[in-house]
């Protein structure tokens, strides 16, 4: 699991990783606006290249949805010392393994007619709060919308920091717990849940929970903030919270699934929508309204923003030596996925966005996490 994550929340990370961002914005304003038309791909590839340059980042893919659909994916940089990265190169996304675990979790509720707010204790309590009777008070809702009480990652026994579904605490042991549930409930392992239930359908053929043989070359190893390349980290199991490798075009299509509400119930899709737990104070502090959105909160799997009247949903992922970040918004059938693999890879974010120019107001509302309170 990612040592780095460790008790810190969404929007921390964000602001915290984006800030050096703001140094390096001045990369974007010079650049020539992409051909929003026919998406050129090559052309993006070599404004990204200078990026990374810039910003010391070893390698970056890009996928941009717009019109609700695929519209390019680009990369640039190195994979690792001998190869260059390209589209198909997976990445350690870390927490955007989250996301995923929301979209398996929705499926098997709508294929099985299962309820968000059936209490999980029935179908599975980890032993270490089995005699806690706020065990009884886990839904799916709530392990989803980060409000289950527990740490982000256990101190060798689990426990309860809050009771349950009375605020936000980022946790990436509630996603555990309810994956554990949502297998022992299906009577199937957890990693061959998420391939029937998510990978296949959606066609995500090159993502992977745990390492592969043929994985050797096809992955982007993990750089720190000098550019000295590290070791690879890998999750011994499947993890329903972190390392998840993946492509940018395979996780675009996730992101086009969750903005299209396939699969699933018109009920549920509208619930991953929603803010299940507000986090507007928290986020905006002293700020003037005028900077803030009008509203802001967790949702099933994923930190949504309502920015006028449109909504953009979110998710991050740091581990040592990687970044990722993926958004889309509903309304405006747009969104884009950036994957690196460096301690820096956040500093290429703005630049990115402000480049494409698909969503100012929420680049914008980035921005402003990233200039601090």
């Amino acid at each position: 699991m990612g040592v780095v994550q460790m008790q810190w929340n969404v929007v921390i990370r964000i602001a915290g990783a984006l800030a050096i961002a703001l140094a390096v914005q001045h990369v974007s304003a010079c650049a020539d606006k992409p051909n929003q038309s026919d998406g050129d791909a090559k052309r993006f590839s070599v404004q990204l290249d200078g990026w990374l340059t810039k910003t010391k980042v070893a390698s970056a893919s890009v996928a941009v949805v717009r019109d609700g659909r695929l519209a390019f994916v680009a990369a640039a940089g190195h994979a690792s010392p001998e190869r260059a990265a390209s589209p198909e190169t997976l990445y350690n996304v870390a927490s955007l393994a989250k996301p995923l675990t929301a979209e398996m979790s929705l499926r098997l509720l709508h294929d099985r007619h299962w309820s968000l707010d059936e209490p999980l204790d029935t179908w599975w309590v980890d032993p270490d709060i089995a005699d806690d009777p706020r065990a009884k008070q886990l839904t799916a809702r709530i392990l989803l919308s980060h409000q289950s009480g527990f740490p982000n990652w256990r101190d060798g026994r689990l426990a309860f920091a809050f009771a349950p579904g009375t605020r936000f605490g980022y946790s990436g042991e509630g996603y555990e717990y309810l994956a554990r549930a949502l297998a022992a409930r299906a009577g199937s392992g957890f990693e061959s849940l998420m391939t029937k239930t998510v990978l296949e359908p959606l066609g995500m053929r090159r993502t992977v929970q745990t390492k592969q043989p043929w994985l050797h070359d096809q992955f982007a190893i993990p750089y720190d903030a000098e550019g000295h390349p590290m070791p690879p980290q890998f999750a011994r199991s499947a993890s329903a919270a972190d390392d998840l490798y993946t492509t940018a075009t395979d996780y675009a299509q996730l992101i086009l699934s969750a903005m299209q509400g396939s699969g699933i119930s018109k009920s549920l899709s509208a619930a991953r929508q929603d803010i299940q737990v507000d986090r507007l104070h928290d986020l905006c502090g002293d700020r003037a309204p005028s900077r803030c959105p009008s509203a802001a909160g967790f949702g099933l799997g994923w930190e949504i923003f309502k920015i006028g009247n449109q909504r953009y949903l979110m998710h991050t992922g740091r581990d040592t030596g990687t970044f990722a970040l993926a958004y889309f918004s509903p309304e405006r059938q747009t969104g884009v996925v950036i994957l690196t693999n460096s301690d820096q890879g956040a500093a290429v974010v703005l630049p990115i966005l402000d480049h494409l120019a698909l969503d100012p107001a929420f680049t914008d509302w980035l921005r402003e996490l990233a200039s601090g309170p």
